[in-house]
């Protein structure tokens, strides 16, 4: 299961990330090849990047090992007189909101912010568009002419827009020259990206790689532009460098151009006013290379980004030292260890996203059973540290099953729990809930307590918690028959004889959790 609450948060993040990876492409672009080519690139590999974190998804995570009985098949409703206490566990569970709900909170905020600031610059570039002169209507196409600023092309809904000062329009020669360039920018749809880029810088105000992206793609689609009208010999490029010399004056006379924009000279740098007028004067020097694998190749490097983005903004790190320290720091009646074993299972329940939600939720319903659980241990003498089994085992959840059938925080399966005098029943009928003992925290924990201090008491396991709480999830006959097979009843043999089942593994990562909630927190 994913945790919908954070998968936005993490897939704004890998967008981020990958968007950054795009502007670094984007701006060694021109050296590699034609503009036109490593258009469709930058073009190809910014849709890639938004598609492909949200596609992760849906593919199956690596979950963090848990019980074999903790495999859910469904959730079953509470029993009609335990209502009001399971009501009262979800109600606390929501009082306590979570690091991932606020900041889920923040990042639609942001979302609702930039789209509206992304609607008003909509807004202001329709009401410029609609107070310049209109002099031509064909199709969806509307030309304009202005006073107001250098010439411009953008989609306004349907409608393919463009702008062209009237100093251009009283020489035919030069306005053809504008206009096929404006028309160009639609040919290659960068208005519509355009309009997309001032969208999501927005977004991502704080991230200057996105910042970084728009000013190079915006500077790539000029030279796509120069190179496909001067490529076509519509034009000589002396007289295309002139009214391009031209432009850039008329420009810097009127100042900037809306948001959201394409035009011929939009750019103020002198910089790149040079380079574009070398590479029209020398286009024929410009190696010519096909692109038709430019796209899918875009497609291919972030699919293979987008995979490490997922992990670098899934995974955490857990210091090991770190980790030592506070186990030293911590009592505990059930010593606490950490092996090599011990530390990879905590290391996946601290950084991955399955494993921190999981005890992120188990940690906010802690105070529903925390006094029950305690109160039992002490009345049978035994290790408040016991809470850990639950902890690890259900997360507290109360009104679920899983596929072994056991049921409860405790989670018992049946045979367990009539063993231990619980009505316990092996079909699942809504009739049956109101008798099911393993749904009263009370019941289920009394059993719970006295099967532990049964455990704890057989003579092979020598007082040892560490193989009771083994044989809690595997079973007392299976760990007896370990310890007559191996020769040996030292817990961490026996994990290492049958790794898979691991049980104690988990369950001592679990407790570090517990005793030392900071790091998931």
């Amino acid at each position: 299961m994913h945790a919908w609450g954070a998968d936005p948060m993490k897939v704004y993040f890998e967008v981020g990330l990958l968007l950054g990876a795009v502007a670094f492409l984007a701006s060694i672009a021109i050296v590699f090849c034609r503009a036109r080519i490593w258009l469709k690139f930058v073009y190809s590999a910014v849709a890639a990047a938004t598609v492909f974190p949200a596609i992760l998804l849906l593919l199956p995570e690596k979950d963090f090992p848990r019980p074999l009985p903790q495999v859910w098949s469904e959730a079953v409703e509470a029993a009609p007189s335990l209502a009001a206490f399971s009501a009262s566990v979800q109600h606390a569970s929501s009082l306590s909101p979570s690091v991932n709900s606020f900041a889920f909170t923040i990042l639609w905020a942001g979302l609702a912010i930039s789209f509206l600031v992304w609607a008003l610059h909509q807004s202001l570039l329709w009401s410029f568009v609609r107070r310049q002169t209109l002099i031509r209507s064909q199709g969806r196409l509307r030309i304009y002419a202005t006073n107001s600023s250098g010439a411009f092309s953008c989609l306004l809904g349907r409608r393919a827009v463009v702008v062209i000062p009237f100093d251009f329009i009283e020489d035919r020669a030069r306005f053809r020259m504008v206009l096929a360039h404006e028309l160009q920018h639609h040919r290659q749809g960068d208005t519509l990206w355009s309009a997309c880029f001032a969208f999501v810088t927005g977004l991502y105000f704080w991230n200057p790689a996105v910042y970084g992206l728009a000013r190079q793609v915006a500077r790539i689609q000029e030279f796509a532009c120069d190179e496909a009208l001067i490529g076509r010999r519509q034009f000589s490029p002396q007289a295309y460098s002139r009214c391009l010399l031209e432009a850039a004056k008329l420009a810097l006379n009127t100042g900037r151009p809306p948001v959201g924009t394409t035009g011929m000279a939009s750019s103020r740098s002198g910089h790149l006013l040079k380079r574009r007028i070398q590479m029209i004067l020398n286009i024929n020097a410009v190696p010519q290379r096909k692109g038709t694998f430019v796209p899918l190749l875009a497609v291919v490097l972030m699919a293979v980004c987008a995979v490490g983005a997922k992990s670098m903004v899934q995974e955490r790190s857990l210091d090991r030292a770190h980790v030592e320290a506070l186990v030293r720091a911590s009592a505990s009646e059930i010593p606490l260890e950490l092996n090599d074993r011990v530390y990879e299972v905590l290391r996946k329940f601290t950084t991955t996203e399955s494993g921190r939600k999981h005890f992120s939720q188990a940690l906010d319903r802690l105070p529903i059973y925390r006094s029950l659980i305690e109160r039992k241990a002490a009345e049978y003498g035994l290790p408040k540290e016991l809470i850990v089994i639950p902890f690890y085992e259900s997360g507290f959840k109360l009104n679920l099953v899983s596929s072994a059938r056991s049921v409860g925080i405790w989670q018992f399966i049946p045979e367990t729990a009539r063993h231990y005098g619980l009505t316990a029943f092996d079909a699942w009928d809504k009739s049956n809930l109101a008798k099911e003992d393993r749904l009263d925290p009370e019941k289920e924990t009394d059993a719970a307590m006295r099967y532990l201090k049964h455990l704890h008491g057989i003579k092979e396991f020598q007082g040892d918690w560490r193989l009771a709480i083994k044989a809690y999830n595997e079973g007392e006959t299976h760990v007896l028959k370990q310890i007559k097979a191996h020769g040996t009843n030292d817990p961490w043999k026996l994990e290492a004889v049958a790794p898979r089942e691991g049980y104690l593994t988990g369950a001592m990562a679990a407790l570090i959790l517990y005793q030392n909630p900071s790091l998931i927190r």
